[in-house]
């Protein structure tokens, strides 16, 4: 098999099990796809990325890339899909970064097509899901996702989400207070910055 290294690479597989070789098989799928995504070749990355998603189709991370990669040539629709079905995979996992991003992601693409309302709805979904998570680096991403609702009756569960932890970093500090301040909280929101 030759890579875009113009390697050779030479795969006994006769001593492996089924599922060894499989897992080999997704793994290299995985490694090329991620080459092809720094070379911003995205159709054949997302090729290999339906490959591994067609023998392993709830593969949360697969789809998180896939979605990426979609979203990159502005097939939105089809990458709408993908972070969708990685969040309702994600329901019954514990957060993580790749739920969080795809909820991101989710937001950007809402954007992006107009629909202001879902992306309120999923800003709305992430503050209730997230709401129980001590986690200052999740907060960090909830605070940057929901920067761009602009009125004070939706911010409000957002911003009691992202007071709960000290910022981070600089970002996070100018996200919570730009947060703050759209929720009309001037006060909290100048101390912030």
């Amino acid at each position: 098999v030759s890579n875009l290294t113009n390697e050779i690479r030479i795969w006994n597989s006769a001593s492996q099990t089924a599922e060894d070789q499989a897992l080999k098989l997704k793994s290299w799928r995985l490694a090329e796809a991620a080459s092809l995504e720094t070379q911003r070749q995205w159709a054949d990355a997302e090729s290999h990325l339906n490959l591994v998603l067609k023998t392993t189709p709830n593969d949360r991370l697969a789809l998180f890339r896939r979605g990426n990669v979609r979203a990159e040539q502005r097939s939105f629709d089809s990458a709408m899909q993908d972070f969708r079905r990685l969040l309702e995979l994600s329901a019954d996992q514990p957060l993580d970064e790749t739920t969080l991003t795809g909820y991101w992601c989710q937001c950007l693409l809402l954007l992006e097509a107009g629909n202001e309302a879902g992306y309120r709805q999923t800003c709305l979904e992430m503050a209730q899901r997230f709401g129980e998570v001590h986690d200052a680096h999740l907060a960090g991403w909830c605070a940057v996702s929901f920067v761009l609702l602009n009125d004070r009756d939706h911010v409000a569960p957002c911003v009691k989400l992202v007071e709960a932890f000290a910022p981070m970093n600089l970002n996070q500090a100018f996200y919570r207070g730009l947060l703050q301040f759209i929720a009309g909280d001037d006060t909290k929101s100048i101390e912030s910055f």
